[in-house]
């Protein structure tokens, strides 16, 4: 609630101010993660916990996943103000760009390589009885490689 407040109070500001705040990167995040923290934890206050350990609880998880990506969002934006830390993720970044042909590579190969599995030995394995299993036996074969 306080990000949302303080995204207001800017609104506000700029709406009587000669000089304006500008509704920068941080703004925009704050108002992404207080939405996503009000509207996830609402829902869990409203959830009973045998919707927790059933099997259909696909908008709890999606919520859940939100809410943590926005506020990883916001800490990573805070590390781009320190010099130290900014450095270190624009080279992580610059890294994953420049790996993103291997990465493409090795999912075309998993995607293959699982297709061929379970061709195979979809009768003979519980591992390659659905398309999805199949590909984590071939990614935790293919880690074990390395």
């Amino acid at each position: 609630m306080s990000l949302l407040w303080y995204v207001l109070t800017k609104v506000l500001f700029n709406q009587f101010a000669v000089v304006s705040l500008p509704m920068d990167m941080w703004s925009n995040i704050d108002v992404l993660t207080a939405i996503t923290n009000m509207v996830t934890l609402s829902f869990m206050a409203t959830i009973k916990g045998q919707d927790i350990m059933s099997q259909n609880k696909q908008g709890f998880n999606v919520m859940i996943v939100l809410m943590i990506v926005s506020t990883w969002m916001r800490l990573i934006g805070y590390c781009f103000v320190m010099e130290s830390f900014s450095k270190l993720i624009v080279t992580i970044i610059e890294m994953l760009k420049s790996a993103t042909t291997f990465l493409a590579i090795v999912l075309l190969y998993l995607i293959v390589v699982s297709s061929i599995s379970i061709c195979l030995y979809q009768e003979s394995s519980i591992s390659y009885s659905t398309f999805i299993n199949a590909i984590r036996t071939m990614y935790d074969a293919m880690m074990g490689m390395y």
